[in-house]
């Protein structure tokens, strides 16, 4: 999961109370926010202690 969903990801942004995380395809963020993103909001609660939305984006010249 790590080296095919998320190897290429970064937190690029706090908007708000969201952590825009970019990604390298359209495919990645849908499968990412399909799948991870309960994941990765409990996981960024465990971190801040608070709770985050995440907005995935396909970072500029990546694959579509």
């Amino acid at each position: 999961t790590w080296e095919t969903w998320l190897r290429d990801t970064r937190g690029v942004d706090l908007a708000g109370e969201d952590l825009v995380v970019e990604v390298g395809s359209r495919y990645a963020e849908e499968w990412l926010r399909i799948r991870l993103q309960s994941l990765i909001k409990r996981t960024l609660r465990a971190i801040t202690g608070r709770e985050l939305g995440v907005a995935f984006r396909v970072a500029e010249g990546a694959a579509a």
